[in-house]
């Protein structure tokens, strides 16, 4: 019920009461059942969409998430993403492809989630062709396309994603982007907002 209510809520974007009360399902579960891997997973995502300063929460539910089940791939990728937006490209990105290996025929947010780990590591066009792979797109996704493309000088690809992101939300600044971005190292976040202006996000059209 927690993860429904933030799915429904629009995930980062779920208004706080929808989030406290996942959180609060959530906490639930585990005192139901506190050997149940899903249930950490599932309020470590809540905890993650609650903000930077719950990290330190977050990080530890997901460990003990795969404490209890080292081989679930979902929490192997969700960690993975985690660590990236914590900094830590490198581990992330090897926990994804851990979580890849268990499950080739896995969901299609794989791909965002591995797309943010090689854009945290400055590897752009491996970070372009994961995005790529995304059969439908946000404009925060296209954004991020966009970023990885200018920064690998295809500047004609870049302003195509620009054109993409811009007619779903006319109105999505690049302050708007960064402000919005879940990665703790204030470095990474600048690295998107350098990518975006070289892209053309707020000038180009």
């Amino acid at each position: 019920m927690a993860l429904a209510e933030v799915i429904i809520g629009g995930y980062n974007d779920a208004p706080r009461a929808v989030l406290d009360q996942a959180r609060d399902r959530a906490l639930h579960a585990i005192a139901l059942s506190p050997d149940e891997a899903r249930c950490h997973r599932m309020l470590a995502l809540t905890l993650l969409y609650r903000g930077r300063d719950e990290y330190d929460a977050v990080e530890k539910h997901f460990a003990r998430a795969l404490d209890l089940n080292p081989y679930d791939a979902d929490t192997l990728a969700q960690t993975g993403f985690f660590r990236a937006l914590r900094g830590d490209g490198e581990v992330g990105l090897a926990l994804l492809d851990k979580a890849v290996q268990l499950n080739p025929m896995h969901p299609t947010w794989y791909y965002y989630d591995r797309g943010e780990a090689l854009l945290a590591l400055g590897r752009y066009q491996e970070a372009a062709a994961s995005f790529s792979c995304l059969p439908r797109k946000s404009a925060w996704q296209w954004a991020r396309l966009a970023a990885c493309h200018a920064f690998a000088s295809d500047h004609g690809k870049a302003l195509a994603c620009v054109i993409e992101g811009r007619a779903l939300e006319p109105d999505l600044t690049i302050a708007q982007i960064v402000q919005d971005m879940r990665m703790e190292r204030e470095e990474d976040r600048e690295r998107l907002r350098r990518g975006l202006e070289l892209a053309g996000w707020d000038t180009a059209i």
